[in-house]
């Protein structure tokens, strides 16, 4: 997925939700059809994500088959505006680089405004912005466009984006790009093509394509894998190349809980359909039901005599979303959503936004009524 739909759709976790990374293992790597080598690789990466704003650090430092080494770093961060409707800004930033045993030095550093139009399964984006690269010799001005649209169904997530670049007043092109990301309960997995088309060209480095993905062994080990080929980075002078790499990853966030803990939380799902029960102003038996496998998150709510129930959440980047009924007073949706506490409001044919029955009500950023959900 690319970086603006990553900020879109994650920015609405919960106030200061952290997540720290750290892989560990090998890479195949053969630049610009010529030179090969193996390296040893060591990746960390920290996330923090609220409401408003996230902000991301990671790098790696690699010892490569020759005896040298390198290391790149890279931070992001995003800030968003309150929702309008169903438009929401965005003002981003970036900065990253690299440094070689020999001594090179590259860097980067780009700012980018964005609009985004949100609905409850699709969304669009565009904006622009500019930057400054170095490439270890000479500095380029970098003028950058950014549009795209992203479409979640499920478990799947897919990502269509187009980026038109100017380097200077010498080079102008304009990748294409198509992602599709799944996630399962003990594991997602993602893959990438892309195309470039422009002006002043490197030969056979016009298209590119990746596959990867984690298998969670526990809930905070997994064995991440990846291969493909990569473009070219013309602003900072990298060449394109293919790699494949293996690394085991801890992560702090509960990625899978297990079949004991499966089977203790459909327990709890069957205590929660008999105890749940709080008066939202509609009936005496409106209830509030998730079902959990990994990161897909099932939500039900029995709400008996509504025409209409909307959601509005953290999970969803506070744009409200209408649940489909389900017969019997149960209207649904299904949610991807990573463990940990998040805020969630429930308005009833247009009424005032409540806490889910069951829930712990607490005010939100905005001063509104939302109840606290811990996913598991």
């Amino acid at each position: 997925m690319t970086a603006p739909a990553v900020s879109a759709l994650t920015s609405t976790a919960v106030a200061q939700r952290l997540e720290t990374t750290l892989d560990a293992g090998a890479t195949g790597i053969q630049y610009a059809d010529s030179i090969s080598t193996i390296a040893a690789t060591v990746s960390p990466a920290i996330r923090i994500e609220s409401r408003r704003a996230t902000l991301g650090v990671a790098g790696s430092i690699s010892e490569l088959g020759t005896n040298a080494w390198t290391a790149q770093a890279a931070l992001d961060a995003s800030m968003f505006t309150p929702s309008i409707a169903a438009l929401r800004g965005e003002l981003a930033g970036s900065a990253g680089g690299s440094a070689h045993e020999d001594g090179t030095r590259t860097g980067q550093l780009e700012a980018v405004g964005r609009v985004h139009l949100m609905r409850d399964a699709w969304g669009l984006w565009a904006g622009g912005g500019g930057g400054r690269a170095w490439d270890g010799t000479s500095g380029h001005a970098l003028v950058l466009g950014d549009a795209g649209a992203w479409l979640h169904q499920g478990a799947i997530t897919a990502v269509l984006s187009a980026t038109p670049t100017a380097v200077d007043d010498s080079l102008r092109y304009t990748d294409l790009g198509f992602a599709v990301h799944w996630t399962a309960a003990r594991g997602e997995i993602g893959a990438t093509v892309g195309a470039r088309a422009g002006h002043g060209l490197i030969a056979g480095s016009t298209s590119w394509g990746t596959v990867g993905g984690v298998v969670w062994l526990t809930s905070h080990l997994g064995v991440v894998a990846s291969a493909g080929a990569y473009p070219p980075d013309v602003a900072q002078g990298f060449p394109n190349g293919r790699y494949v790499s293996l690394a085991l990853r801890l992560d702090n966030q509960r990625r899978w809980r297990g079949p004991v803990a499966g089977i203790a939380r459909s327990r709890e799902n069957e205590s929660d359909r008999r105890d749940s029960t709080l008066d939202m102003g509609r009936a005496d038996q409106e209830e509030f039901v998730t079902e959990s496998s990994g990161e897909v998150r099932t939500i039900r709510v029995r709400v008996p005599g509504a025409k209409r129930v909307e959601l509005s959440s953290d999970m969803t980047n506070w744009t409200p979303m209408a649940l489909t009924p389900a017969g019997n007073g149960w209207w649904t949706t299904v949610l991807t959503v990573q463990a940990g506490a998040h805020q969630v409001s429930l308005r009833v044919d247009g009424g005032q936004w409540q806490a889910p029955p069951g829930l712990v009500a607490v005010t939100d950023e905005s001063g509104g009524a939302a109840g606290v959900w811990n996913a598991p």
